[in-house]
């Protein structure tokens, strides 16, 4: 894990005020398509927490903490529900 990645997870940790719970997070740096450096999150939530609504408000509040957080990497934030997560490697 990069210092990075585990700032990241700190923050998304601490994250408070969110609509629902979040039982986990995947979180994954790289290279966005211009070469740009990047994370991916995805928030793993319950499927009967999850609407078009939830969605949009847990993706504004991480992409706004992981901004904040680490500026140098561009945030691309999902959210998935539980039984839609695959085990991270």
């Amino acid at each position: 894990m990069t210092d990075d990645t585990a700032t990241i997870r700190s923050t998304l940790e601490d994250l408070t005020g969110l609509p629902v719970p979040v039982h986990g997070w995947d979180i994954r740096e790289g290279l966005d398509s211009t070469d740009d450096p990047a994370v991916w999150i995805w928030a793993v939530i319950d499927e009967d927490d999850f609407d078009g609504e939830t969605s949009l408000q847990v993706t504004d509040a991480v992409q706004a903490a992981v901004r904040l957080a680490v500026p140098h990497l561009w945030p691309y934030v999902s959210v998935r529900g539980r039984h839609e997560q695959s085990p991270v490697s």
